[in-house]
């Protein structure tokens, strides 16, 4: 019974040996593709971290267009505008001096008026960065150009004392049309929301800000009160409002062509004559002291300008 208890557990015996023997096999085969795999992902590693990582689409298309930063603008723009001056008076009231107290001087009807004229003006303006190049502060500078001073209605065309005590002619003539001449230039300053350029190229803007209108170098030339003396007038300044719209075009890189239209409306002014001598017709009254005359005058200009100019 042994001796077949042993044959029959010796095959028994190899079989578990062939087995572990299998089993030890497969382990090595495991290990040694582990270690492959393990090579091939250092490998990988390796020239991962020689060649630089592929940045994402979003990432390539951030670098190749960078935001664009809006920075501070200075611009001028310079050109031919045309002024209409639109003035309007209420007449002239006479302030009578000397012997013209005993003469009735109702107020002259009639009013000052200019006409219009093309003058050399230039835009100046700055835009901070802080606002992004949608708002801008603007004045507009010109060289000053002598205007006529007419006169109009009854002002022109009758005699500011026809009679003295309604008796005696006193023969002083009409003025005329001719009054005097004046330079006007009206000093502003206005904030300016401009639209985002279409195409990059034209950009549209509304404007609005204070105003004063100063007149410098006013002088009377009328010939019938410049014949005895040199009268002299003054015209206060006017304070008021001014709006602008306009359309600026870019021609190039820096080069920017505008037109822009500003109107105004200012608070009215005195017009005031003074030191005013006639020669008269009356006997043993060669010349007489008129004295003085005002007015209230009032302008509402329109300016039209087309101008070149440059952004920096």
């Amino acid at each position: 019974m042994l001796a077949s208890t042993a044959a029959s557990a010796a095959p028994k015996a190899k079989q578990k040996a062939a087995a572990v023997v299998a089993e030890e096999e497969e382990e090595e085969e495991e290990e040694e593709e582990e270690e492959e795999d393990s090579d091939d992902e250092e490998a990988e590693d390796e020239e991962a971290s020689a060649k630089p990582a592929k940045p994402a689409k979003q990432e390539v298309r951030a670098a190749a267009k960078p935001a664009r930063k809006t920075g501070r603008e200075f611009y001028f723009r310079a050109g031919i505008a045309h002024v209409e001056p639109r003035t309007k008076s209420g007449g002239m009231v006479m302030e009578p001096a000397g012997i013209t107290k005993l003469v009735p001087m109702p107020p002259v009807q009639g009013g000052i008026v200019t006409d219009p004229a093309n003058v050399f003006t230039a835009i100046i303006g700055f835009a901070p960065a802080t606002f992004r190049g949608y708002v801008s502060f603007e004045t507009l500078i010109g060289i000053p150009k002598s205007a006529k001073l007419r006169a109009t209605g009854n002002l022109a065309n009758m005699s500011l004392a026809p009679t003295a005590l309604d008796i005696v002619p006193t023969g002083i003539p009409p003025l005329g049309e001719e009054l005097g001449e004046a330079s006007a230039a009206p000093l502003m300053l206005t904030v300016v929301a401009r639209t985002p350029a279409y195409k990059d190229r034209v950009r549209a803007y509304i404007g609005a800000g204070p105003s004063v209108l100063i007149v410098r170098n006013a002088k009377v030339t009328n010939k019938v009160l410049t014949e005895v003396a040199t009268p002299k007038i003054e015209i206060t300044p006017a304070v008021g409002f001014v709006a602008q719209v306009g359309v600026d075009v870019k021609l190039n890189k820096r080069l920017h062509a505008r037109l822009d239209v500003k109107e105004m409306w200012f608070q009215p002014s005195e017009s005031r004559i003074t030191n005013i001598h006639v020669r008269t017709t009356i006997p043993l009254l060669e010349t007489v002291e008129v004295g003085s005359a005002r007015s209230q005058v009032q302008a509402n200009p329109l300016i039209v300008q087309f101008g070149i100019g440059a952004s920096f």
